[in-house]
């Protein structure tokens, strides 16, 4: 299994990432949120 890197290949597998990564932290975001503790 070879992988090359390609720095267009790259950017786009970290620009997916930090997408979930800030749909996860806001999804918390507003499970915590104290609005939803009343």
């Amino acid at each position: 299994m070879e992988y090359i890197f390609r720095p267009d290949i790259l950017a786009m597998e970290g620009l997916i990432c930090l997408c979930f990564y800030l749909m996860y932290r806001v999804h918390r975001k507003f499970e915590d949120s104290p609005a939803n503790k009343v």
